[in-house]
């Protein structure tokens, strides 16, 4: 038997613990999920579930869902005569204890995810890479990290190719979430080329903390708002507080020249109906086709592992690897981060068996 931690789609608070059995067909591999990360970059994906269908990556039974993570898996048994049992895989996974694969285009490298009802879904998330039989401490900041640093490094470029839209100085919101610290860390590492302040957006509890990061020009509490030097700006939204955008918007007035949208951390106070003007939706996989189009594959992943690398190497300095032994130990953990009660120094690692 096996385990799911499933999402009541209607009431994202609820979650259950659903068992079921996989038996393989011809071509196919089961994965043993050993670990992955919960961050909140798994609130935005039940958050926007619906509208981005990340509820489809991993069917669940009527109502319910199965939030993607991302983390490490070992092949324990295999239909597939190019995979063996011990292959190690980092990449896409539900929250749960295994998952059933169809490898497709299998290199040294790793290999796709060719099943029926992910052919339809962005490729990157149907992408698994190859890593070393021997589990490391560091592939938990990997499993953390890493989807963010890519949203981060991604939002980043968009940004450059737009000329920053004329901006003087770039916005973070949620500055204390890691995904606004890794773009803070891109754009503090290429300040001298853009030459925009970054300014860090937090509740107050958190300043501290970010300010240690040393990437923002300035830090400021939420209703320091009208404290922002009035020119221009782009704000970098993490947090989906429709109210602080507002408010940034009201403050700034022409000089707000765009808003990205990317997470959700405040996903609560979110209204799809607030007046907000040049403002968009991230969505980092269209984009990331756009950049290695425009790069080529081995030159774009070779600039995204240098820069993550360096990344990951300062931020283990200021996360703490916290460890989850089980799926039900999630549950509270899960709830917490969704309502925005989680310390920003904490990484969670989930280990589901």
């Amino acid at each position: 038997m096996s385990k799911s931690l499933v999402i009541n789609r209607s009431q994202l608070s609820e979650s259950e613990i659903h068992r079921f059995s996989n038996t393989l067909q011809e071509g196919q591999v089961l994965l043993q999920i050993e670990s992955f990360a919960m961050t909140s970059n798994n609130v935005t994906y039940a958050v926007v579930g619906e509208q981005m269908s990340y509820w489809k990556f991993f069917p669940a039974k009527e109502g319910f869902g199965i939030i993607p993570t991302w983390g490490f898996a070992t092949v324990t048994e295999s239909q597939h005569e190019q995979l063996s049992v011990g292959d190690r895989f980092y990449g896409y996974y539900p929250m749960g204890q295994q998952l059933v694969v169809q490898p497709d285009r299998i290199s040294e490298f790793g290999f796709i995810d060719s099943a029926e009802h992910r052919t339809s879904l962005p490729p990157v998330y149907n992408s698994y890479t190859k890593v070393s039989p021997q589990a490391s401490d560091e592939e938990h900041y990997m499993s953390i990290l890493r989807p963010l640093f890519m949203t981060s490094y991604l939002n980043y470029h968009f940004l450059k190719s737009n000329d920053f839209f004329t901006a003087n100085q770039i916005i973070l919101t949620s500055a204390s979430s890691k995904t606004a610290l890794a773009l803070a860390y891109m754009l503090k590492s290429n300040q001298l080329d853009h030459g925009n302040k970054i300014i860090g957006l937090t509740s107050t509890k958190n300043i501290d903390f970010v300010k240690k990061s040393s990437y923002y020009d300035h830090v400021l509490s939420y209703d320091q708002v009208n404290s922002i030097e009035n020119e221009g700006s782009v704000t970098v939204d993490f947090a989906g507080n429709s109210k602080t955008l507002l408010s940034i918007q009201n403050h700034l007035s022409n000089n707000s020249k765009f808003m990205s949208m990317i997470g959700l951390t405040d996903w609560t106070s979110m209204d799809q109906s607030a007046p907000l003007k040049n403002a968009k939706f991230f969505f980092a996989p269209d984009f990331a086709v756009k950049y290695y189009k425009q790069h080529g594959a081995g030159p774009a992943n070779a600039m995204i592992q240098d820069n993550m690398k360096e990344f990951i190497k300062q931020a283990a300095a200021w996360i703490e690897i916290e460890f989850i032994d089980s799926l039900e130990a999630l549950q509270p953990t899960y709830v917490n981060m969704l309502n925005g009660k989680i310390d920003p120094s904490k990484g969670y690692i989930v280990k589901p068996n």
